[in-house]
């Protein structure tokens, strides 16, 4: 299981670098959020260091919040969006796709 995620990191890496979003900004990045997400008033403080077009992967402690609900949220679904439900951690799950610069509101 450990060999997937990077495998799949690699891959948002290079469809990042094939996008519009990733050539505007000149250079895609990876941007992790160390913290997990335990509420969904958190998720747009957690991901106010990330920029367009980076790869964020985002940890959510998926007892309080729906991965799914991060997903739609958080990312950009013109490129691939990954939800692994477990992690090393107990209760954590992992989202990790493209940003598309700002995170959508609760209430659309």
């Amino acid at each position: 299981m450990r060999c997937a995620v990077p495998a799949a990191l690699l891959a948002l890496l290079l469809l990042c670098q094939a996008s519009p979003a990733g050539a505007q900004s000149g250079e895609s990045r990876l941007c992790r959020v160390a913290n997990a997400i335990t509420s969904s008033g958190q998720v747009k403080d957690r991901l106010k260091k990330c920029r367009e077009g980076d790869i964020v992967v985002v940890l959510v402690a998926v007892q309080s919040v729906p991965l799914a609900e991060v997903a739609a949220r958080a990312c950009d679904f013109a490129g691939q969006v990954l939800l692994d439900a477990t992690t090393d951690a107990i209760g954590i799950g992992r989202v990790t796709c493209l940003y598309p610069g700002s995170v959508r509101d609760r209430t659309r």
